[in-house]
């Protein structure tokens, strides 16, 4: 189908408009970047998963995430590490930026998140490089194991989160009943508890053990929650429908997307749409730049729980807890309306105008973020393949440059609420997607606690 002369003259405008920005934010993203992305054909990384090439390198910063508390979100309430306390939109946010908790006394111990410099690290290992290679199952594994995986182990992995995804129908038939009015991110760990009842290793309260139920979890959870959804399964598999008139779409519709993410992905849209190569590489690096905080309550939630007791489901219920909580007023649905509503980047400009100084509650902080947040835009870059995901980007991008000018820039948190929307997640299963990306961390901090308190 063509498009109009009116569409193609707004999307060379949008573009144009898109490269103005990127001149305006030299101040703010001041470093270079490496070559452009050529194409998104698929090539096999080191790690054996399927992506596309690699974007550009992204520009590094410094870490800076706000934390929001249970208050509500147009009172402007984020929170600085206590759930009934808040701050609002303040420039002292660099108290936020601390390495994951280490309990150790143990002086070479690495960190499971720290900041060297600009750059992020997991494990002693580069976030850009994880993030270029694309694969969240390696990412998961390196948290576990503090290690990396090797090509068997990875590719067992990889096996054991596809074949394991089969859920038993008195499960999905317990959480079908649950009425579809209910917060998406209510069955967030509802889905948990529900999970824990049919495991086959709870009894086993060894680190191998608490693996093997994280493992267990993992795969089971996204086949849940899309039951809990209003999705359908068969021989305990998710099945998606939809109308496609095209047979080569129709054809990959109950085809598996090979990565974990872009399973995830694929159940959390509403289109039922099968995931592109450049969707699910995009998604896989959302999840590894969201799946570990450093000191937020969630995490020391996990944390606690681990000198407590070594159940890791009983730590992921307590922490999945503290996040729901702190999302009664989930900011990231607000942040997704804002967004969405903007008709183009004059209006975006306007919104901000008339707030008349009002601070936005959630998204910015005082100083440039780090390269979790730069990652993420870039991923956005390559998510432009509409007028929709134009009008969103441009009109994020004109307000993100408004707030540069009064020293306010985007955190972790808004440019993957951006993404999210980009790759057609509905604004209310956003912070679903948020949180189970969380689990990897919370997980990754109770062990960590659990072998500490071992080794003393």
């Amino acid at each position: 189908m063509e498009h109009s002369t009116a569409t193609v003259h707004l999307v060379k405008g949008l573009k144009s408009l898109l490269k103005t920005l990127e001149g305006q934010n030299d101040s703010v993203d001041a470093k270079p970047s490496g070559a452009e992305r050529s194409d998104t054909t698929p090539s096999a990384n080191r790690f054996g998963c399927s992506t596309p090439t690699p974007s550009s390198t992204a520009v590094l910063g410094s870490v800076n995430e706000d934390r929001v508390n249970k208050g509500c979100v147009d009172k402007g309430c984020v929170d600085k590490g206590c759930v009934d306390k808040g701050c609002v939109d303040k420039d002292s946010e660099a108290h936020c930026n601390v390495a994951s908790p280490d309990f150790s006394s143990t002086e070479n111990r690495v960190h499971l998140l720290n900041r060297e410099g600009d750059r992020s690290t997991y494990c002693g290992i580069d976030l850009q490089t994880l993030c270029d290679d694309g694969c969240f199952e390696s990412v998961m594994w390196l948290l576990l194991h503090r290690e990396q995986a090797n090509p068997e182990q990875l590719a067992d992995t990889a096996a054991r989160l596809l074949d394991a995804t089969v859920i038993d129908r008195p499960l999905a038939d317990t959480i079908s009943t649950i009425p579809l009015q209910v917060r998406p991110l209510d069955l967030f760990p509802l889905s948990i508890s529900l999970l824990s009842c049919f495991d086959s290793a709870a009894d086993d309260v060894s680190a191998a053990g608490s693996r093997s139920q994280f493992w267990n979890l993992m795969a089971e959870l996204p086949t849940l929650m899309h039951v809990a959804l209003g999705g359908s399964i068969e021989d305990g598999r998710p099945v998606f429908s939809c109308e496609c008139s095209d047979p080569e779409i129709s054809a990959q519709l109950d085809e598996p997307n090979a990565s974990w993410a872009g399973r995830l992905l694929r159940i959390l849209r509403t289109d039922n749409r099968p995931v592109t190569a450049t969707e699910e590489h995009a998604m896989n690096v959302f999840m590894t730049c969201e799946c570990i905080t450093g000191d937020r309550p969630a995490d020391r939630m996990a944390a606690s729980m681990g000198a407590a007791v070594t159940d890791i489901v009983a730590a992921w219920k307590a922490a999945s807890a503290v996040f729901v909580s702190q999302l009664k007023n989930d900011p990231f649905l607000w942040t997704a309306k804002v967004m969405s509503g903007f008709e183009n980047p004059v209006d975006a400009q306007q919104w901000w105008q008339d707030r008349k100084g009002r601070p936005i509650p959630f998204g910015f902080s005082g100083q440039p973020e780090s390269d979790r947040s730069a990652i993420l835009g870039q991923q956005c870059q390559e998510l432009l393949g509409s007028v929709p995901a134009l009008v969103l980007e441009a009109s994020c991008r004109r307000l993100e440059a408004v707030r540069a000018a009064d020293g306010r820039f985007p955190t972790t948190d808004w440019t993957a609420t951006r993404l999210l929307l980009l790759l057609g997640v509905p604004e209310d299963r956003i912070s679903v997607a948020i949180g189970m990306a969380r689990l990897v961390g919370w997980a990754a901090h109770h062990l960590d606690r659990c072998e500490q308190g071992a080794t003393k």
